[in-house]
């Protein structure tokens, strides 16, 4: 087994002051170990700081290993430089509202779509389709249940008034 000495990358120069002295260690990744992978320098080996940790992206963002580097890119629903990364407010604009059609919630990196009482969001997730509350025991209508967008109504047939309660029919008495 041939053993190579090992070999230390050259010092910066003295004048580098420390925040570029930051951003050259940042940017220089070679370990220099003997044989060479990847980058084709002799005697150096590609570090990867994404498998290693050793990245300063952002916790929402992706770190993506490059030749003597490394990129951060901030995850879907974010927006930034990716070593600084920021949710993206999708309810914000009151226009386009998430593209829902009744409320939209602003979650970390995403949003959802509710549906005001009455009805219910459709698969594609941004809709509202009415709830026929008719269909279910009637509505608590004695009689007539009337389904209306949102919402029903009680109604009762001929002779019949309707109670106080909204859903009770009384006889009406001559």
């Amino acid at each position: 087994m041939l053993v190579l000495p090992l070999l230390l990358p050259p010092a910066p120069p003295r004048s580098v002051t420390g925040e570029a002295q930051a951003s050259q260690s940042r940017s220089s990744k070679l370990r220099w170990l003997g044989s060479a992978r990847r980058t084709g320098c002799a005697g150096a080996v590609d570090v990867d700081e994404c498998s290693e940790g050793t990245d300063d992206c952002h916790i929402d963002a992706i770190c993506q290993n490059t030749p003597k580097s490394y990129k951060c890119l901030c995850k879907p629903g974010y927006k930034g430089e990716g070593r600084q990364c920021e949710d993206i407010d999708e309810c914000e604009n009151d226009y386009y509202n998430g593209g829902c059609v009744h409320e939209c919630i602003n979650i970390p990196g995403n949003y959802r779509c509710t549906c005001f009482d009455g009805f219910m969001l459709a698969h594609d997730g941004h809709n509202c389709l009415d709830v026929d509350e008719c269909q279910d025991n009637n509505g608590g209508c004695q009689q007539i249940c009337v389904n209306t967008m949102g919402s029903y109504e009680c109604q009762c047939h001929s002779g019949f008034f309707l109670s106080d309660n909204q859903h009770t029919c009384i006889h009406r008495s001559n």
